[in-house]
């Protein structure tokens, strides 16, 4: 009956508050989770996620965070992206199946900050809009994912207004044995159909009591997908990955070193909606490549100040093909990237109360992009300017510095940041342009509980409000790009000012060991987005043509609820859902690509004993979406009739047999045509995958 109400509810928007309600019927609680890594002692500072975030407990935060752990290991989820759709009010958009774009609080793209092991995923290259790069990260061998709304510019930098994510990849524990050996040879296999799946992981971990080291390599092949309804496989859709990575940890008397090491390898990633509705003959990512090298220390003294100082490496390749139906020519784009960066980072405990760090980063991206056009009858092959302006370079640094003041029913904290931002750009036809922007950002937040009310329920009640300025840099995307980009052809703009935003959010929460749960509204005001503009009525290869431009100011205003019930030790709860409305003030309309109201229903069951470890039941339902702005009409991936709701069912089970863990799950049992807002193709329809690993 809940269920059943649910999906009337969601399917109805109109009547999406009553999901509240709904909601509290079933269960108190929340899904969130201290953003400590595990392994970390309540009393050390965490030194890879949001500062003071990693020691919080979450009836004390004063922001809104998720921490899960690996759902792509044991669960449905295929990738990184799709990882992060297990979390209530997240849905993850995907032009084509080797990409996947997560709304967060109605933005994506390079407006939301990603970063790999503490370290900038953005680049001078991220796209507006939906882009793939999360899914160049190794879904397989990262421990944790973290994520944070509407917050992060402050210690993070640039892109981050919807909020962060952290992918943090995994590392071999210690041991207490001085002899350096291998301390376990594991395998993760997986496979699926009628959406198939092909997926072998292979990892080492050899370690001591100083010294630790993991290498892994991971092989996946992807087949065309089968959507739900009678609909017929789409193809292409299908695509094949090669990824390795190496994490070695040293621990001495002063600290810690790590070294790391990450290439990932996408092969032949068809954009399946290029193929099917704009008539292209080909249009695939040849190679999606990211290389990752770094080198950190961390210093340890007086058990209450930690330096860390990070210095490192990451390129990245992609190369595409295009060609139209019935045409002699084949382009063929490449766009390389090579970054350098360093970062370091002071913190320090006072008095037990009193947390304070202070920061400084510097990356500098060079960006080399050429085209080229061969005719296939002749032979000849042109080279023309790239998507980019080749050897382009985006560098920018910052400082910042933020504190914390916690009391047994008071936490206070306060930071802020000033960003310097340089784009040199190598325009062929006007010339050599040197760009420069500062940026100055801040946050303020507060927890408080009830004075004078003792108690356990009294003490598991906590009121937060926080305020966050954000900001996101005009990169060589927004201002470089010359060619094709979605529906549209873009011509470079070179006087464009950084995005800021401005988040107010409030809420409650209720913690305790069985119950806890958060309720959330916020508002996030963003001025000078860079937006795209029809340049009059000019139009370049059928395509119409856009520049960038400052616009105007936009607002995002949202409703968040999140909850979980442990009903005893074998069976838990938990529930969610998010409301998002944007509207584009300066332009009287709504804002583009906002995402639907949207919820999910989890039920955990763990038997206690026996060969099966967990049975868990996933129901998912989102509204449809008819409040389109010009641009989401003018989207060929969504139209004048916008994007309907949906309702997916998702079962699961997973089984020890000896050593070896087996999931079997089945995705969308009933069978539903399920499209998320904005996507370029239709998620899988009922698929059956069988997981095995030791």
């Amino acid at each position: 009956m809940i269920l059943r109400n649910l999906t009337l509810i969601l399917t109805n928007k109109c009547k999406i508050l009553l999901l509240t309600v709904l909601s509290v019927n079933l269960s108190f609680s929340q899904v969130l989770n201290s953003t400590r890594p595990k392994n970390n002692a309540a009393d050390k500072l965490d030194t890879v996620f949001i500062t003071f975030r990693g020691g919080e407990s979450p009836s004390t935060s004063t922001f809104t965070a998720f921490n899960i752990g690996n759902p792509v290991k044991h669960g449905i989820a295929r990738t990184c992206p799709e990882a992060l759709s297990t979390i209530p009010g997240i849905q993850v958009q995907r032009t084509n199946y080797g990409g996947g774009s997560p709304y967060l609080r109605g933005l994506t793209g390079n407006q939301i900050l990603s970063l790999v092991d503490g370290i900038r995923l953005n680049s001078g290259i991220f796209r507006f809009g939906p882009n793939q790069y999360i899914n160049t990260i190794d879904g397989l061998a990262i421990s944790e994912i973290q994520v944070a709304l509407g917050t992060g510019s402050v210690q993070f930098g640039s892109d981050g207004i919807g909020g962060i994510l952290n992918f943090t990849f995994r590392n071999a524990d210690f041991t207490e044995n001085s002899k350096f050996t291998i301390t376990k040879a594991g395998s993760i296999s997986r496979v699926s159909a009628p959406s198939s799946e092909l997926t072998q992981r292979i990892y080492v971990d050899a370690s001591n009591q100083n010294n630790s080291l993991t290498i892994g390599l991971t092989y996946r092949r992807f087949g065309n997908v089968k959507p739900g309804g009678s609909l017929d496989y789409q193809k292409p859709t299908g695509y094949s990955e090669l990824n390795g990575d190496l994490k070695y940890l040293h621990k001495d008397k002063l600290g810690l070193w790590t070294l790391a090491f990450q290439q990932n390898n996408q092969f032949d990633v068809p954009v399946f909606h290029k193929i099917k509705l704009e008539d292209f003959k080909i249009n695939q990512m040849d190679v999606q490549n990211r290389q990752l090298l770094y080198l950190r220390r961390s210093l340890n003294w007086k058990s209450s100040n930690v330096f860390t100082i990070t210095v490192g490496t990451q390129q990245t390749n992609e190369a595409r093909s295009l060609q139209k139906n019935n045409s002699v020519q084949l382009t063929e784009e490449r766009d390389d990237l090579y970054n350098r960066f360093l970062t370091a980072e002071y913190q320090k405990k006072l008095f037990n109360r009193v947390s304070w760090i202070s920061g400084y980063e510097l990356y500098r991206d060079n960006v080399k992009s050429t085209r080229k056009q061969l005719d296939l009858n002749t032979g000849v092959e042109v080279s023309k300017r790239g998507l980019y302006p080749n050897n382009s370079i985006f560098a920018q640094h910052g400082f910042y510095s933020m504190a914390k003041v916690g009391f047994k029913r008071l936490d206070i904290n306060a930071g802020g940041r000033y960003q310097v931002i340089r784009t040199s750009i190598a325009d062929p036809t006007i010339g050599n342009i040197l760009l420069n922007n500062s940026a100055f950002v801040y946050s303020a937040g507060m927890s408080a509980g009830l004075p004078f009310l003792q108690g356990m329920v009294w003490d598991a009640l906590r009121f937060y409000g926080n305020i966050s300025t954000c900001f996101r840099a005009p990169n060589i995307d927004d201002q470089g790009t010359l060619g094709i980009v979605d529906f549209r052809y873009e011509l470079p703009q070179y006087d464009l000012n950084p995005e800021y935003s401005l988040n107010k959010e409030y809420g409650v929460k209720f913690n305790t060991s069985a119950v806890s749960a958060q309720v959330s509204i916020y508002r996030n005001k963003i001025s000078g987005i860079i937006a795209r503009i029809r340049n009059g009525n000019d139009s370049m290869a059928g395509y119409p043509v856009f520049i960038k431009q400052n616009v105007g100011t936009s607002e995002i205003r949202g409703l968040e609820w999140y909850a979980k019930l442990k009903v005893n030790k074998q069976l838990a709860i938990q529930t969610g859902m998010s409301i998002t409305k944007g509207d584009n003030i300066s332009g009287f309309e709504p804002m583009r690509r906002i995402p639907p109201s949207n919820g999910l229903i989890r039920v955990e069951y763990l038997p206690g004993s026996g060969w099966c470890n967990q049975i868990f039941f996933q129901y998912i339902a989102s509204a449809g979406q008819k409040r389109l702005a010009k641009a989401d009409i003018q989207d060929n991936r969504i139209g004048a009739n916008g994007t309907p709701g949906f309702v997916q069912f998702d079962i699961g089970a997973e089984f020890q047999i000896k050593k070896i863990t087996v999931v079997v799950a089945v995705q969308n049992l009933s069978n539903e045509i399920v499209k998320i807002h904005g996507s370029g193709i239709l998620s899988p329809g009922r698929n059956l995958s069988l997981s095995l690993s030791f």
